[in-house]
């Protein structure tokens, strides 16, 4: 209690002092005395002191909440989806080609978006769901559900992420097969999901304790070549 009592009178008189001894209505007292010839009566003195002391109670109040705002902002949750597609790992991966059978073998490319913890503090039970897909086969989609954390077999979507650290995960991919491509989604509970031709735009949130991050992706499918992200923008 004392050290709160000295804390705020010392920021009282930081705002208190420069008003009554340079304030503009001090100088004009002065002036006034000077051209009158005659003493401001001491109760005018008296009044804006007491004007001035409230003021500066609200001032020092108000540089206090200022203050905490502002460490409670560098303090609160706040997740960044990213997609920077310099196509280098982790961002992109090749995986194979793998044998499965005498004639047969896998050939896939994972593309994953980056979660970067921006607060000083650590995340628990963070997640990036598919939030909502714009897309002519918007059946083949599973909204509400969550992207499978890189390199984890488990099928939980949630992750702890350290303060200022970055997660990866997976967005989308394709494999290569001796007898056709296909292209999927890697839900972290449903798995990978087969998902068509064409293009399509999928809203991803990144959430995690405070507000959610959301980005906007649009990804191509095509019927001849490869997959491949065409845009990535935060929203």
């Amino acid at each position: 209690m004392t050290e709160e009592l000295r804390r705020f009178g010392e920021a009282l008189f930081r705002h208190w002092l420069p008003l009554l001894t340079g304030g503009v209505v001090m100088a004009g007292f002065g002036a006034l005395e000077h051209w009158v010839g005659a003493s401001v009566p001491w109760p005018y003195y008296a009044a804006v002191a007491v004007i001035f002391f409230l003021y500066s109670s609200f001032a020092a109040w108000r540089d206090e909440f200022r203050e905490r705002r502002r460490l409670e902002e560098l303090a609160r949750p706040k997740l960044s989806l990213n997609y920077s597609g310099m196509r280098q790992r982790p961002e992109v991966q090749d995986i194979g080609p793998i044998p499965v059978g005498p004639a047969d073998f896998v050939d896939s490319r994972l593309f994953r978006v980056s979660v970067t913890n921006e607060s000083t503090v650590s995340i628990t039970g963070a997640q990036v769901v598919l939030e909502a897909v714009e897309s002519e086969q918007r059946d083949a989609f599973f909204p509400g559900h969550g992207l499978r954390v890189m390199g984890r077999a488990d099928p939980s979507p949630r992750f702890d992420i350290a303060a200022g650290a970055t997660q990866w995960v997976d967005l989308a991919g394709y494999e290569l097969r001796s007898s056709g491509e296909s292209y999927f989604v890697p839900y972290a509970e449903l798995g990978a999901r087969i998902i068509p031709i064409g293009r399509h735009v999928l809203v991803l949130r990144a959430d995690g304790g405070g507000m959610p991050s959301r980005a906007r992706v649009v990804v191509s499918c095509p019927d001849e070549g490869k997959f491949e992200v065409e845009e990535f923008r935060r929203v």
